[in-house]
């Protein structure tokens, strides 16, 4: 599973989609990716021999090069195994008014969405978060970016979830769960699924709301989940023990959800 986003400028949207149908579909790469004049956004089933070459291709593209956030899940899918199936039935690549519908009036800077922390410093700040620290003193609020169906699942120790429905919800629960807080003295910490949602409440938060420090888990919770993944060496009863994420990770994939623990 190979997830990858990019807020890119693109100038003609359709024929991004006509190269990478061409260059994708002999390979057996399924899976779907909208493509806007915003940017990429893809979740993809990769046959396994395929990785390396999809991932030289990502650094190559114009429209992705410097700048696409590439996910890498650790599950893999044997053909051999009797009823297991590929998390995707084909390969769908559109053009879309925009790849992540977020409802705004006016759009922002996407580059100006907070501080990306590594999955490791991520994992450390909600440490320090339990304990009461936060930078230079700062309150923190943990945001869960997702809808109320993922949310639900599982979250991060100490999260506090938006409850919405779709994502274009998400202004005026955020503009209420920070309403009486001061911009400079709260530290925001923001997560989702693959990462694409918080570039757009990053720059909402910096923005919109005039927060000064946002911090944001890059590549989401499918970064977490692979990082903490190596560094247990695989071991799925050390990552239980070890994850700071509770519950079973919401896919937009065949699987759906992801059990990382049994809480």
């Amino acid at each position: 599973m190979i997830s990858f986003y990019s807020f890119t400028p693109i100038a003609h949207p359709d024929l991004v989609v006509e190269e990478y149908l061409r260059d994708w579909e002999p390979v057996g790469i399924l899976g779907r990716t909208y493509v806007a004049k915003e940017g990429v956004n893809a979740q993809l089933a990769v046959p396994c021999e395929v990785v390396g070459w999809l991932e030289s291709y990502v650094q190559q593209r114009p429209e992705l090069q410097g700048q696409a956030v590439l996910n890498r899940d650790p599950v893999l899918v044997r053909k051999e195994e009797e009823g297991t199936n590929a998390p995707f039935e084909s390969l769908h690549v559109r053009t879309r008014p925009y790849v992540l519908m977020d409802g705004m009036e006016r759009k922002l800077e996407w580059t100006d969405a907070g501080e990306e922390l590594s999955p490791k410093e991520w994992h450390e700040k909600l440490k320090e978060a339990a304990a009461g620290k936060g930078s230079n003193g700062k309150e923190v609020v943990i945001l869960d970016c997702r809808n109320t169906y993922e949310s639900d699942l599982g979250r991060f120790d100490g999260a506090v979830p938006l409850n919405t429905i779709k994502f274009s919800e998400s202004w005026n629960v955020i503009e209420s769960q920070l309403q009486g807080r001061q911009p400079d003295k709260t530290e925001v910490m923001i997560y989702c699924t693959g990462g694409i949602r918080c570039v757009k409440v990053g720059a909402y938060l910096k923005q919109n709301m005039g927060f000064k420090d946002v911090k944001r888990l890059r590549g989401g919770i499918v970064s977490y989940l692979r990082d903490l993944n190596e560094t247990c060496g695989g071991d799925e009863r050390e990552m239980e023990k070890a994850s700071l994420f509770k519950g079973i990770n919401y896919v937009f994939d065949g699987r759906v959800g992801q059990l990382v623990t049994r809480d």
